[in-house]
């Protein structure tokens, strides 16, 4: 039995391969639809993209706002899973994203500091990657395209 890594679709009068359609003639014709599929293997769909979680520590930050904004704008809805606000106790808590779905904020008890905020962040986290960045930056537009590609590199 050989088979082919390519995918196969059957209509009824051509049998398409990437960048090859064949008619179908006399010789092929006698065998079925099953017969078809037992002799080649057809490839599944494609895995489905993997998101990012973008975590945001914030801490009195006046441009969170702005930042947080900017991230939802400029990152593509097939790669962001959520954005995650960790708010270090600032003196007013964070808020203005409720009726976002793709924004969680997350209120620590005590200020944990930069580091232990992010560790926090990483493991409240949904996405299958992570993305850290400053409550102060602005993204540029496909800013999570390179390290994507990057990441999904056997």
């Amino acid at each position: 039995v050989q088979t082919c890594a390519l995918p196969i679709l059957l209509l009824e009068h051509f049998i398409l391969i990437p960048s090859l359609i064949t008619p179908v003639t006399s010789s092929i014709k006698k065998y079925n639809k099953t017969a078809l599929r037992a002799t080649y293997q057809v490839v599944s769909e494609p895995e489905p993209l993997k998101k990012f979680s973008v975590i945001i520590v914030t801490f009195n930050e006046p441009l969170l706002n702005k930042t947080v904004d900017n991230v939802l704008e400029n990152t593509p809805a097939h790669l962001l899973k959520e954005v995650v606000i960790i708010d270090d106790q600032s003196t007013i808590p964070v808020a203005g994203w409720e009726n976002d779905s793709r924004v969680r904020i997350i209120r620590s008890k005590t200020n944990l500091g930069l580091i232990n905020a992010r560790i926090l962040g990483g493991n409240e986290a949904h996405g299958d990657f992570l993305a850290f960045i400053d409550a102060h930056v602005f993204v540029s537009p496909r800013w999570l395209n390179t390290p994507y590609r990057f990441l999904m590199e056997d």
